[in-house]
């Protein structure tokens, strides 16, 4: 006895559903009336493909209903969609802040000023709840951390005292150390089967740090900008449970100063000195060969021969991760989907044809440039014949791969002092207006794809009755001016009509019509329609005036001739901004919230402004 798949049972035939790509089970809904009402009335499939339009993950670890865990993805993306507030509220700093800052996982680090503690908050999610400051306290001077809330509760402190002068007449050495700590205790990390790490011995004290961690893997980058001696630049890859070396080089001094994790075993590191984006593999364990030399390199836009890499910097929020078992979430942000930001500074060298009086080494320009982390990804399948495990791979140039995945701009609209700005597929910022009495709207990118395909189809919709409007508006005119004819037809005396009068009412209609205007051509694509079909009736009724789709290719703003030849990109995003203007000296961005801060004068920050969205 044969049977079809429609003769299952409702809810294995829903099950089986999500286990399709979300594209799929949206096809489904097309083979008959029965498939269309289950998917339709299935509020777990409903939610499924709300998480995949949204770009979030499911959490399993929340104990919510999916009839809630819907409800409250809807209600946050459609705030989100037009910056609607939830609610905002205000708080002081309370004590002295360093540079040491931080923003994940609803978590907002502070470091103090006298370099001996970090302070943190559990950010509100509910308007009548406070901030309350925890404090993590250290007898050595703390250089920076890395937080990772979600995934581990951890917190990875890096220190910095002078070590034991065993032989006086040796220059002073500082030891460098690590501490892992449980962010939501403050105490030693109870996994963390060696809490304290020697790192290093070095000749100076303070170095810049790049830190991450995902997974059982700890990437530890430490670096000394502007050293005259210039020191290298060295590379730590540990199991952070076990406290055991997985890994470690060092690079010549001013390569690198920061990292992003592609997958849990492999990270990027762009390299400043070579202007590319370098892969490494984390080894599994002892028994793996120990990497070199990174596997897949990525050239960035060539620069003319009187320019330099200045300082390469990147970020991208969340992390890959096993799982989210300390959030209580019901949803989070997709890592492998997520937006990787690239602060990128040029600087100008010595042009020999000039005199020295003209020779300007510190000027400098930054550009920022986004690309999704599976975009960086999919370049190993797409150049897999430059993958080399053993031989140096070549460079693939930045024209072969950049262009189709990559969005440029000049950094003057985008202050760059802040790193945590980026969370998801959102990317937060504000114009640095410079004084006091000037105020900005906050701006908000979105670079996931099927938001843009949202738009545009909005924006279509919009030209459309825009047409039907001014073509009724000219149907009526015609109508009018018709009447208006035969009654001066019928009336005695009539002196006929004035020949200008039709080339006028051509010219109005033209204009009229001219109005609706284009900015491009409208993707017809699969997903643009999917999008349209999948959209809740109060998000296609809305008229949405404050989101623009920006997806023409676009050549970059090099007004300081930085680059050999003109950098194109051409990666879609969606730009939204408030209606009200604020007076804020940098804003930071995490998955439920947008961060206002004001500073002193001195740069260290005094008050933070929450704007909560969900």
């Amino acid at each position: 006895m044969s049977f079809a798949l429609l003769d299952l049972p409702p809810e294995i035939i829903i099950n089986i559903l999500l286990f399709l790509p979300a594209p799929s089970v949206l096809m489904c809904k097309g083979v008959n009336h029965y498939l269309q009402g289950l998917i339709s009335d299935s509020v777990e499939v409903q939610y499924y493909i709300r998480c995949n339009i949204a770009g979030q993950l499911d959490n399993r670890h929340c104990h919510l209903s999916a009839n809630e865990r819907l409800n409250q993805l809807l209600t946050r993306e459609d705030r989100w969609q037009e910056l609607t507030l939830d609610f905002d509220k205000t708080f002081e700093v309370p004590f002295m802040t360093s540079g040491i800052y931080d923003l994940t996982g609803g978590t907002y680090l502070l470091g103090h000023s006298s370099r001996k503690s970090l302070h943190y908050t559990y950010l509100p999610s509910e308007p009548d709840q406070e901030v309350v400051w925890k404090e993590i306290y250290s007898d050595q001077t703390i250089i920076d951390m890395g937080l990772c809330v979600y995934e581990h509760d951890l917190l990875a402190i890096i220190t910095t005292q002078r070590a034991s002068a065993d032989q006086p007449d040796l220059p002073a050495s500082h030891e460098i150390r690590m501490h892992l700590n449980q962010v939501s205790t403050g105490m030693r990390h109870p996994e963390a089967q060696q809490p304290v790490i020697s790192i290093m011995n070095t000749l100076w004290e303070r170095p810049a740090v790049g830190i991450e961690i995902v997974g059982d893997n700890l990437v530890l980058v430490l670096a000394y900008y502007e050293n005259a001696h210039k020191p290298n630049d060295h590379v730590f890859i540990y199991e952070w449970k076990t406290g055991r070396l997985k890994m470690k080089f060092s690079a010549p001094y001013h390569s690198y100063s920061g990292l992003l994790f592609l997958t849990q075993d492999i990270f990027l590191l762009p390299n400043t000195n070579t202007g590319t984006l370098e892969y490494w593999r984390i080894p599994y364990n002892t028994s793996e060969a120990t990497p070199h030399q990174p596997f897949f390199v990525l050239a960035l836009p060539q620069l003319r021969q009187d320019r330099t890499f200045g300082h390469i910097s990147c970020r991208a929020e969340p992390n890959p991760s096993t799982n989210s078992h300390h959030s209580p979430k019901p949803f989070y942000a997709d890592p492998r989907h997520a937006i990787a930001i690239f602060s990128v500074t040029v600087r100008s060298g010595v042009r020999p044809e000039l005199p020295a009086i003209f020779h300007h080494p510190h000027l400098s320009s930054t550009f920022v440039f986004f690309v999704h982390r599976s975009s960086l990804l999919d370049c190993l399948v797409q150049f897999s014949d430059s993958v080399s495990e053993d031989d140096e791979p070549p460079a693939i140039p930045y024209s072969r791969w950049g262009q189709p995945i990559c969005r440029w701009f000049a950094a003057e609209a985008f202050p760059t002092r802040w790193v945590t700005t980026t969370a998801g597929q959102r990317c937060v910022i504000i114009p640095d207006m410079g004084t006091e009495s000037n105020k900005a709207p906050i701006i908000l990118l979105n670079f996931n794809q099927m938001d843009v395909a949202r738009v545009l189809v909005a924006e279509k919709h919009d030209r459309e009755a825009k047409i039907r409007q001014d073509i009724q508006k000219v149907k009526e005119r015609e109508a009018e001016r018709a009447l208006r004819h035969q009654a001066m037809d019928q009336s005695e005396g009539s002196g006929g009509i004035n020949g200008g009068d039709d080339d006028d009412y051509y010219e109005e209609s033209v204009d009229a019509l001219s109005e609706s205007g284009e900015d491009g051509d409208i993707s017809d694509s699969p997903s643009t329609g999917l999008v349209e079909a999948e959209r809740p009736s109060h998000l296609r009724s809305r008229h949405r005036r404050r989101v623009r789709a920006m997806q023409l290719s676009d050549a970059l703003d090099d007004s300081q001739h930085c680059f050999a030849s003109l950098v194109h990109s051409s990666l879609p995003y969606t730009v939204c901004s408030t209606r009200k203007r604020h007076a804020f000296h940098g804003v930071l961005l995490d998955e439920e919230r947008i961060l206002g801060l004001r500073t002193n004068v001195i740069q260290r920050i005094t008050k933070v402004h929450i704007f909560h969205y969900g």
